[in-house]
């Protein structure tokens, strides 16, 4: 199911955070789309592990279109923590071939 959150629009990162714990439900996955600082600063709050490579991109530039995928061990979306994702990937359209579509 899609949900369009409006207080999703220039939220920071806690906000963010506070949406997805509680509206996830128990989904096995949620896209989030949103605008920065807020998306940069959460993931940056929630990846604890991953390609070294991957996290630096992040810290460094998180631009328009760029696509995160962290997982999470934890049971619930409402248990999700700081620090406790693991970066799956991270796309960015000018950096990634797969990402545009080549």
């Amino acid at each position: 199911a899609v949900a369009y959150r409006r207080d999703l629009y220039l939220a920071d990162a806690d906000r963010i955070l506070a949406i997805l714990r509680d509206a996830a439900g128990d989904a096995a996955s949620v896209m989030v789309v949103g605008h920065n600082p807020g998306l940069e600063a959460l993931a940056a709050q929630l990846i604890g592990a991953g390609d070294a490579t991957a996290r630096a991109r992040i810290a460094a530039k998180f631009p328009t279109g760029a696509l995160a995928a962290i997982a999470f061990g934890a049971a619930t979306w409402g248990s999700v923590a700081a620090g406790e994702g693991q970066l799956d990937a991270f796309l960015t359209p000018r950096n990634d071939a797969e990402y545009e579509g080549s």
